[in-house]
């Protein structure tokens, strides 16, 4: 059985942070410098031809917690979820050209489970131009709508698949799907409800974006003991951003730290 999603008016590509709360999606423009893009892309490049990239690069990485904490990144994500935040979780997703992997239609929430709240959104940060041709995300407009968790069913055929399991939509609202196009620099910023995903990379250039995960520090609750990363990693809260009222005692504060 699929899927019912909230009937939307889907605009082309929303740039307008006051429709987030209809749409659960919002495109922010040239937020990083062609430079910073350089940068973060050779940094990238570099740890990948060595393997030495690790899942949560904030965590390891002073560089990529610097982006967590980018004025111009932040200035989006209080745009959505307001002036008090916390970061939790981050992930480079890489699709290289000819690249056959996949992510089906999925929620972000349902796989952090240490986190409660509805506050809670992903920012997508363009490292390379992202196209339909080179599988850019694509999002259903306004399925986060009522912030219900959506059955999932096991995938069959796994072959590329980036995920087990997958939320079953009609045709009809697939056909609908908006393509989340965007230039390096570019950040996107979805609900952790709506649902979203992409197509393999069937052209002949790369992929790659950096996904941080934040939530509103005054309506987001997060178990720490349980808050982990792969491999059972125990892994930190940070507080990116405020005046201390969503500061707990056991988030550690990054606001003078970079």
């Amino acid at each position: 059985m699929t899927t019912p999603i909230p009937e939307c008016n889907v605009p082309e590509c929303n740039e307008d942070p006051a429709k987030f709360q209809e749409l659960g999606y919002c495109v922010f423009r040239n937020r990083l410098s062609a430079e910073e893009v350089a940068r973060y892309s050779q940094d990238l490049n570099e740890k990948i031809a060595h393997d030495q990239f690790e899942g949560e690069p904030h965590y390891y990485f002073q560089l990529w917690r610097k982006l967590c904490c980018h004025p111009q990144v932040l200035d989006a994500v209080r745009a959505i979820l307001g002036p008090e935040l916390i970061l939790f979780h981050s992930s480079v997703f890489v699709k290289q050209p000819l690249d056959e992997k996949r992510v089906e239609w999925h929620q972000d929430n349902p796989y952090w489970t240490a986190v409660r709240g509805t506050d809670v959104v992903t920012a997508w940060v363009a490292l390379d131009d992202v196209d339909e041709e080179n599988s850019c995300m694509k999002v259903i407009a306004g399925s986060h709508q009522g912030h219900n968790v959506m059955e999932m069913k096991k995938i069959k055929d796994m072959t590329g698949a980036m995920l087990s399991s997958k939320v079953e939509i009609s045709p009809n609202t697939e056909s609908e799907a908006v393509p989340i196009v965007m230039k390096a620099g570019d950040v996107s910023i979805h609900d952790s409800f709506v649902l979203h995903g992409s197509d393999p990379n069937m052209s002949n250039r790369r992929r790659a974006g950096y996904t941080i995960r934040y939530g509103n520090a005054l309506t987001t609750e997060i178990n720490t003991e349980q808050h982990t990363g792969g491999e059972d990693l125990a892994l930190p809260v940070y507080y990116v951003c405020g005046s201390g009222q969503g500061l707990q005692k056991t988030y550690q504060d990054l606001r003078a730290a970079l």
